[in-house]
């Protein structure tokens, strides 16, 4: 079965994005909450979350206007822009990283959102 994406019709600059990336690879990023969906090397770090928290990337809250962004946002030049070109409410944001060799299996997301 071959799965059919929609691209966007969106562009960034890829170097002020790996700036900004650059400023977030040491914070500590969380291990993705759906364990049965990969091979233990999917990471998120939050860039809008529950009242700011760092340390939670679930999207669980069913206040949207309890999601704030965190500091990490807050240290990026860059992300906040692209974040505010998507025009529309933002939520829930975070960065998703997937070591190498690692994998995300086929599912589906019922349980991880409001």
């Amino acid at each position: 079965m071959t799965d059919r994406y929609l691209r966007l019709p969106l562009q960034f600059d890829v170097e002020r994005l790996q700036q900004d990336l650059a400023k977030l690879r040491h914070h500590p990023w969380i291990e993705h909450l759906n364990r049965h969906a990969h091979d233990g090397g999917w990471r998120a770090l939050p860039l809008r979350s529950v009242d700011g928290k760092v340390d939670w990337i679930a999207v669980v809250e069913s206040a949207p206007t309890r999601y704030r962004a965190t500091r990490y946002l807050e240290e990026c030049d860059y992300l906040p822009e692209v974040l505010a070109s998507l025009e529309c409410p933002l939520v829930s944001a975070r960065l998703m990283s997937l070591a190498a060799g690692e994998e995300i299996r086929r599912r589906t997301d019922l349980a991880f959102s409001y």
